[in-house]
């Protein structure tokens, strides 16, 4: 067992230097972990699915999430919340051996609806802001990372015949698996 612990750890510490140059072009997939709060009696199904392209120095990054949340209340009322999110990040990169660091802006917009019982109200929004993360390539396709957004969020909050405005920001962390070609 000890062998075989240090023949993968030999292999993926030998993965090869990840070189950045003007010229490279790649492209993959990625989906970021789902955070789990355990205290909460929702249960959520969600993914955020990246779709990489790596140009040169630059990275551009689309992305698509839904989420469904479905709550139950203890009066037997029920709560259903779907969210769909489409955005994308233009970022700027650095590579370090096999660690690749990049930094930029994430921008999108989102519709999230919310069914309470036989009631229904609506919310759309637009986000952006700065974003910042790394990832290590554990071989030349593979990395796994992290990254930290500050989001400005404005939108508007639809219920029945009344709308509302709203912004809020908030900081965001994810881990972020990502495959290359």
């Amino acid at each position: 067992i000890y062998r075989i612990i240090l023949i993968i750890l030999s292999v993926i510490g030998n993965a090869g230097a990840i070189e950045v140059t003007e010229n490279s072009f790649r492209m993959g997939f990625g989906m970021a972990f789902p955070q789990k709060d355990d205290t909460s009696i929702m249960t959520t199904q969600e993914g955020t699915l990246y779709l990489p392209i790596d140009l040169g120095r630059f990275r551009i990054e689309p992305t698509f999430s839904h989420k469904v949340t479905k709550e139950k209340f203890v009066s037997m009322n029920y709560s259903t919340v779907r969210e769909t999110v489409l955005g994308s990040g233009l970022f700027l990169k650095n590579g370090y051996g096999e660690t690749l660091i990049y930094y930029g802006l994430r921008a999108g917009i989102g519709k999230s609806s919310n069914l309470l019982n036989d009631s229904s109200q609506s919310i759309t929004f637009q986000f952006w802001g700065p974003a910042f993360g790394g990832e290590h390539y554990f071989t030349h396709h593979f990395s796994l990372g992290g990254e930290a957004m500050f989001l400005y969020e404005s939108g508007k909050h639809h219920h029945y015949w009344r709308s509302a405005s709203f912004e809020t920001e908030e900081m965001r962390i994810r881990i972020i698996f990502r495959f290359l070609l």
